[in-house]
């Protein structure tokens, strides 16, 4: 199959492109990977951009081959698999997405019937994050008020769309005009932009008594700022550190 192969630890561009062997199913192991897909999409994010640049947390040592979210058809299963060869899914993992083939534990799979390969292949990563975080960890009701950060971006968008759902009051901020009316398509009510230094005086004039929950995938001097905007037992869900310092262990 082919497969784009990260030799060393680089940019995007450094990547190889080259023939290697399809992944085998592996019998009697833990969390063994026992479903074949032959991929029809995958997902890119920013930590596979870091993945690629050996700095993301959970580091893999070349040769690998990245990307963590596909949608596909499987192809062959051993027993355990929770699915059978035509089954459509999408799946979140580790790496190994940016191939044609990926041999993938099936409960990290779902099915996806007749969905497009490249919407359900948008789907394991940033809506499964955006879901957590807004109504597991963050509580969200109708009638609160979020702010969400990068709301142009993937995590964004499904923050948005999500947060929409329940009738929350969404605040959102992103960097330039074009991305600032991504928001607004997606459901923000009031979109901001971040670059301007007056952005959290802003939010508080939309927001006097403070913002309910806030999704932060930036981090850094943004976390820290976004501290101050919070109402009285707020909750600000880190997500991310695209704008602050990357820590690899």
């Amino acid at each position: 199959m082919k497969a784009w192969i990260v030799r060393k630890y680089g940019k995007p561009k450094e990547m190889i492109l080259n023939q290697t062997a399809i992944p085998k199913l592996e019998v009697g192991q833990e969390d063994r990977a026992d479903t074949l897909v032959k991929i029809e999409a995958a997902g890119l994010n920013f930590a596979d951009e870091i993945a690629i640049a050996g700095n993301y947390q959970d580091r893999i040592e070349p040769p690998f081959i990245p990307g963590n979210e596909l949608a596909g058809t499987v192809v062959e299963t051993i027993k355990g698999s929770k699915f059978s060869p035509g089954d459509r899914v999408a799946g979140q993992i580790r790496n190994g997405a940016f191939a044609q083939y990926c041999a993938v534990p099936s409960d990290r799979l779902m099915a996806i019937g007749d969905l497009p390969a490249p919407i359900a292949a948008a789907l394991p990563v940033s809506y499964t994050t955006a879901h957590i975080a807004l109504f597991v960890k963050g509580n969200l009701k109708r009638g609160d008020t979020i702010l969400i950060h990068a709301a142009a971006g993937g995590l964004g968008i499904a923050a948005t769309q999500l947060a929409k759902t329940v009738g929350a009051r969404i605040i959102a901020t992103a960097g330039d005009e074009d991305k600032r009316r991504v928001a607004k398509e997606n459901g923000a009510d009031h979109v901001i932009d971040y670059r301007q230094s007056d952005w959290p005086e802003q939010v508080r004039a939309f927001a006097p008594d403070g913002v309910d929950i806030i999704l932060d995938p930036v981090g850094g001097e943004t976390s820290e700022q976004s501290l101050r905007l919070l109402a009285w037992e707020g909750r600000l869900l880190v997500c991310g550190f695209a704008g602050g310092k990357i820590q690899v262990t």
